[in-house]
């Protein structure tokens, strides 16, 4: 069965540096985390090739991922490597807004809809956080 691949945008009323400051900013991102499931980011630098863990309440590693690509304030991406699962994320200015576009996958043809929902989730609480700084 082909796999598929979550591709989202959303237009923000906040410059590209906000933006960027809510997806890799520990005040801010467990805010956002909170609307794909209740884990936590066990990861305290936002770098190049840092690890990342999500973690249950117990602490247990539920994910675990390598940032392979970021230029900030511009890109990131994710790599889980157990799952073959990527999240990339780009910002675009566009007049006085941040294009914020997402490339996921691969998730499942029959679980796609329920992962694009989680996902327009995800991205309306980034828009709302970052409108709000």
């Amino acid at each position: 069965m082909p796999e598929s691949y979550i591709d989202k945008k959303i237009a923000i009323q906040a410059p590209v540096a906000k933006v960027w400051n809510v997806l890799v900013k520990k005040q801010h991102i467990q805010q956002w985390i909170y609307e794909f499931s209740a884990s936590h980011v066990a990861t305290e630098d936002w770098q190049l090739n840092t690890r990342i863990a999500m973690t249950d309440n117990d602490g247990t590693v539920l994910l675990e991922g390598t940032i392979t690509e970021f230029e900030p304030p511009r890109r990131l991406k994710v790599e889980f490597e157990a799952s073959g699962y990527i999240e990339e994320l780009s910002l675009t200015p566009e007049g006085n807004l941040t294009l914020l576009y997402v490339h996921a996958g691969p998730v499942s043809p029959a679980e796609l809809e329920e992962h694009s929902k989680v996902w327009e989730k995800g991205l309306n609480k980034i828009k709302e956080l970052a409108e709000a700084l």
